[in-house]
């Protein structure tokens, strides 16, 4: 906890819960919320950020990223029209998986603004925090920016090490933190000391793992970006400015279901279609946090020209 505290500006140990983070995420959820309250959900999402809520008997209203001109955004605008008296949490990602959207610092200030004239915590999910590559440096996280936010972060994403299953909630406020470990008395109790052991490695090595995935990423978005010029009349990409999800589409008519299907015959490679995240079939989503993404390019590749030819 002391080593993830000095991650962060202010924030003390006692101000830190280590759990693995899917329990990190149920664990803040189901001890703030009751049923028949209103939780404002950025989307598309991880699937607990939505399904949490809603098995607390709450009534969910996802508020979409969209896209805007050549990448991603977040309409606060609409956030704030959504917002009920019974509203008891907004939760939003930045890096946003699948699209990759980072929240700017203006929209940051308007969700703070919003959330402190309303009393409403901000979760954060920050699990792709460190691979801003679209930054000159990794913004602040929300926590250190608005007192009432609970941020979530840990080691499975960035870090590259989910095999250790550790993450963990931040806040400046203690007793968000206080509610969720007295509900971990009922779920895991303890976490792994091996694991905890070499987390503590981790963390205090971040900097330098992180340029390592960063380097992974950009590499490989650099790889992507050269597949998609050669199908323009096929593949849109409107690129995020961090994580290591982004969510390109096909032509209108194409759907990714279909090609997803054809490619596990023809190529023996996977392709998530976007309507895993309610999104329109069309979309779908890239992972470039893996050492094998050019190879798997290659095999898209070769699906690509074999059914729509070289332009």
């Amino acid at each position: 906890r002391s080593a993830v505290a000095e991650q962060y500006a202010g924030i003390d140990p006692d101000r830190v819960l280590i759990a693995a983070p899917q329990e990190c995420i149920f664990l803040f959820l189901m001890s703030l919320l009751s049923p028949g309250d209103h939780v404002l959900v950025m989307s598309p999402a991880y699937q607990s950020l939505l399904s949490v809520p809603r098995a607390a008997g709450c009534q969910v209203t996802p508020i979409p990223v969209t896209e805007d001109g050549e990448g991603w955004v977040f309409d606060m605008d609409l956030l704030g029209r959504e917002i009920k008296k019974n509203t008891a949490c907004i939760i939003v990602n930045t890096p946003h998986n699948p699209t990759g959207l980072v929240l700017d610092v203006e929209t940051r200030k308007i969700l703070a603004e919003t959330a402190a004239k309303h009393g409403i915590p901000v979760f954060c999910d920050e699990m792709y925090r460190g691979l801003e590559y679209g930054f000159e440096s990794t913004p602040p996280s929300f926590c250190e920016e608005y007192p009432e936010a609970v941020c979530l972060s840990g080691l499975s994403k960035a870090s590259g090490l989910p095999g250790l299953r550790i993450g963990y909630l931040v806040s400046h406020n203690r007793r968000y933190i206080e509610a969720a470990a007295a509900l971990k008395d009922y779920t895991t109790i303890c976490n792994a000391a091996p694991a905890e052991f070499l987390a503590e490695i981790a963390v205090r090595k971040r900097e330098e793992i992180l340029r390592r995935t960063l380097a992974l990423v950009r590499n490989n978005l650099t790889a992507v970006e050269a597949l998609f010029r050669r199908y323009p009349r096929v593949l849109t990409l409107k690129k995020g400015t961090g994580g290591s999800t982004i969510l390109p589409r096909f032509r209108p008519g194409l759907s990714s279901e279909t090609v997803a299907k054809d490619l596990v015959k023809e190529e023996d490679t996977l392709l998530v279609p976007g309507t895993l995240f309610g999104m329109a079939p069309e979309y779908f989503r890239i992972g470039l946090g893996r050492r094998d993404l050019p190879e798997t390019l290659k095999r898209f590749d070769r699906y690509l020209e074999r059914h729509y030819g070289t332009p």
